[in-house]
């Protein structure tokens, strides 16, 4: 039979290796081995859509052992799972993070040298700090609570009565004002239009996934990248 939609051939490929258990074992050599399926086949499917469609969650929450905790006698197992489920959605979703941490950061600063108070501008909305662990580590706290609620909190209840795209684009422009401050109008159009394209890269990495840790890995790295190219960028202004 053949299927011309994504996922229908999803929907048909997840239902044969339930019944014919046929796929090559993933995480053990043991009896139960055919119960999972293997990762390739689920990052394959999450690429071709723009987030899980509710086939696709199905098979995630039961179709598709290897992406969830099951038949593990111990927690060193259940873990492994849950390791290999975020591998795999890395693995998915591992264009979105070059887009956010290497191009929607470098884009901006080279727009500064141009707007050479812009570096100034982003660079104000750090909190003073003596020493750069100091900054690391405020990044990580300040990346992991934005995470939180504007993906895990905001994003997963406004998508459940709006959408996925709605739910996305409502909360980047929120999560864009969030970044208000004083400046030229000039600058401050460039600044929050590259936060809210970040945003909407979060949110769509957090969408195909639903998992916060996933989109607090691309915040993470996209806030140390671009501190890092700021602060190149104002010693050569300078």
């Amino acid at each position: 039979m053949t299927y011309g939609d994504p996922e229908q051939r999803f929907r048909h490929r997840c239902l044969s290796s339930q019944r014919t258990r046929t796929t090559q074992p993933f995480l053990r050599n043991d009896s139960r081995s055919a119960d999972y399926v293997c990762a390739p086949l689920i990052c394959a499917a999450c690429a071709r859509t723009l987030w899980p469609c509710d086939t696709y969650r199905a098979c995630i929450s039961h179709r598709i052992p290897v992406c969830r905790e099951v038949g593990t006698t111990s927690s060193v197992e259940g873990l492994g799972n849950q390791a290999t489920r975020f591998l795999c959605f890395f693995r998915a979703n591992w264009r979105l993070f070059l887009l956010v941490v290497i191009v929607l950061q470098v884009i901006p600063v080279a727009l500064f040298f141009a707007l050479p108070e812009g570096v100034s501008h982003v660079l104000g909305r750090i909190p003073a700090v003596n020493t750069l662990t100091v900054a690391i580590a405020l990044i990580i706290v300040l990346a992991l609570r934005e995470e939180l609620v504007f993906r895990s909190l905001f994003q997963e209840r406004f998508s459940w009565f709006i959408g996925n795209v709605p739910a996305i684009v409502f909360v980047s422009l929120i999560f864009a004002l969030s970044h208000l401050t004083i400046g030229a109008l000039l600058v401050l159009a460039v600044d929050l239009l590259f936060v809210f394209l970040d945003s909407v890269v979060y949110g769509l990495i957090f969408a195909r996934s639903h998992n916060v840790l996933l989109a607090w890995l691309a915040h993470l790295s996209a806030d140390i990248v671009g501190l890092a190219l700021l602060l190149v960028a104002s010693f050569a202004i300078t």
